[in-house]
């Protein structure tokens, strides 16, 4: 409700009382139980919700205006409670949540008086009807998951299969969801393919085929696809990472400030996967036979991924490093950056990046992190600060960066002191993993990468590891950890810097269990032994913990190459920097 008391002198009268104390409080116990956050919280006497002209309306329409927000900034996690109280003349109220997917639940008359504890679960939530679909699967791979969500929406939800959709098989599901809706399915190997407003009320049977995503219709793939029109190409997508944009033009065309002309994008808002989805069918009209050889095809991939001769892409050096949200005195949050991860630590859930490609748009730095949706992040230097936005999920890249906040983050000089007990050693410790990847390279041998991980890891310079480096390690990936499942913001043991209770105690046993030469601390040699067959000797001028090529200055920043490695099954005891160096050597 809103109270307004206009021409007040308050040279007279200094003193205004909004509200009416006659009137008689009541309070209610909301408790969340929906499985995510309660963003916004709405509560008006029943019956007195506004619409847009201002009319009171009792209505179920959507062009309430319900007032303020109850919650403020603070949002009720899943199970947890929030106190209402409210003045309102009578027991009956009416109430609005709204969750953190933009899904609100109303709940209409509800009796403040007699009731005490009221309980959102999103039932309440009008969902649209279920549609039958049948899926089947023409492609060389198994459908390890199906995300299918309304055009509308920003995210691409809950994994719609049980269990993978093999090859050849077939599958009927009653799927709740708008008639137009998106879709998009992930094969084992992690690799995706898209495609966009499908019509899900017309397209009932829906076949996964190698270009199924611009395929005129999707229910037509029981037989081979036909060869190419005439004036027409098949293209073979035999990158790693899905194509988002394709343009055909013909070279030395060029537009009015002479820059090569592009033309339309033939992909339209449709994706060619990355394999197995390996060929689509390009319309591209009819081609002038005298240029046909030499036809340019710009593509422009979702995240171009290096030619292993060629310098990755990486977050510059000037941007890497610490950065802090809000004043240093009291800071918001901190963002961790190396060469390619980014760590996110506040309020909200924590968040770890590890970019598996990064490429220039405008005005932008784009980061696509591993994972099932390729979560994304936006960089760019704005003064003397830095900006990031988060794109939503179904954003394409051609549309980025879209109508997301903007996050402005400054340095520090001294960095805040309780941020940096929590968090600088995981942060320096991400840098570091960075280096042991870029040594761990495929076709690198097990010694290579072990002198990588003693290079990296090595605080005394004597390119050898002790306990305390050991455990340094240890605690980094458990902080990593932390920081990837949401947790380091946390006021837990793992934010602190101690997910390894007995962190130094297993540095220890590790030691003496591979320590050959009794000399209380691990070289790489030792690390590698029984690893890649007979050691060879070194090579002259080197030295056991140097790593050749590797980039010059601190290891905190970490290095471009590389893969992540999986920090899954990284567990404390004797094992852990074998257990890195398998994983490293498996290509994370």
């Amino acid at each position: 409700s809103e109270e307004k008391r206009a021409r007040q002198d308050l040279c007279r009268n200094p003193r205004l009382v909004f509200g009416d104390p006659a009137v008689p409080k009541r309070s209610l116990l909301i408790e969340n139980r929906s499985g995510q956050a309660l963003r916004e919280l709405y509560a008006l006497p029943a019956g007195r919700q506004r619409d847009q002209n201002g009319t009171q309306s009792g209505s179920q329409s959507g062009t309430q205006n319900w007032g303020v927000d109850r919650l403020g900034e603070e949002p009720v996690g899943d199970g947890e409670t929030f106190r209402l109280t409210l003045r309102v003349p009578d027991c009956r109220v009416d109430l609005r949540a709204v969750y953190e997917d933009d899904e609100a639940e109303e709940k209409r008359g509800v009796d403040a008086c007699s009731v005490r504890n009221l309980v959102f679960d999103g039932s309440g939530v009008p969902h649209p009807p279920e549609i039958p679909l049948s899926f089947l699967n023409r492609h060389d791979a198994p459908v390890a998951e199906l995300y299918i969500s309304g055009t509308d929406k920003d995210e691409w939800g809950p994994d719609r299969l049980e269990t993978p959709l093999e090859r050849g098989g077939r599958r009927r599901l009653d799927i709740a969801v708008d008639c137009t809706a998106d879709m998009r399915i992930v094969f084992p190997n992690g690799a995706a393919e898209e495609r966009r407003e499908v019509d899900l009320c017309a397209e009932t049977l829906i076949v996964f085929r190698p270009g199924w995503t611009v395929a005129a219709r999707l229910d037509a793939g029981l037989a081979e696809p036909p060869p190419p029109r005439p004036g027409s190409l098949r293209l073979r997508n035999a990158a790693r990472v899905p194509v988002v944009q394709l343009y055909v033009d013909a070279p030395r065309k060029e537009d009015a400030a002479g820059e090569p002309e592009r033309g339309p994008d033939r992909l339209g808002r449709n994706v060619l996967g990355s394999p197995p989805l390996r060929s689509g069918t390009l319309r591209s009209g009819p081609v002038p036979s005298g240029w046909m050889a030499a036809l340019a095809l710009p593509v422009l991939l979702l995240a171009a991924m290096p030619a292993a001769a060629q310098a990755p892409h990486a977050i510059p050096v000037t941007l890497r490093g610490n950065w802090f949200a809000g004043s240093c005195e009291a800071p918001e949050a901190m963002l961790a950056l190396t060469a390619r991860s980014a760590a996110r630590i506040g309020k909200e859930p924590s968040r770890l990046d590890r970019f598996t490609a990064l490429r220039d748009i405008p005005g932008w730095l784009l980061g696509t992190s591993e994972g099932v949706e390729a979560p994304r992040l936006l960089l760019r230097a704005r003064d003397a600060g830095l900006e990031t936005a988060e794109p939503d999920a179904k954003t394409l890249d051609a549309n980025l960066p879209g109508d997301v906040p903007v996050t402005a983050w400054r340095r520090c000089e001294p960095p805040p002191l309780a941020w940096m007990l929590r968090h600088g050693e995981g942060a320096a410790v991400l840098g570091a993993v960075e280096r042991m990847e870029a040594g761990c390279v495929p076709g690198a041998t097990a010694l290579a990468c072990a002198e990588a991980v003693v290079a990296a890891a090595d605080v005394s310079g004597d390119r050898l590891l002790g306990p305390a480096e050991i455990a340094r390690i240890a605690r980094g990936l458990g902080w990593m950890i932390a920081v990837r499942a949401g947790t380091a913001g946390d006021d837990d043991l793992i934010s602190v810097g101690g997910p390894l209770l007995g962190g130094l105690a297993a540095a220890r046993v590790m030691v003496g269990s591979l320590d050959y030469d009794g000399d209380g601390r691990l070289s790489a040699r030792e690390l590698a032994q029984d690893r890649s067959g007979p050691a060879s000797p070194p090579v002259a001028g080197t030295s056991p913990g140097t790593l050749p090529g590797a980039a010059q200055g601190s290891p905190a920043l970490g290095a471009a190459a590389g893969r992540p490695l999986k920090l899954d099954g990284l567990e404390q005891g004797a094992g852990l920097l074998r257990d890195l160096l398998d994983g490293l050597l498996d290509g994370g």
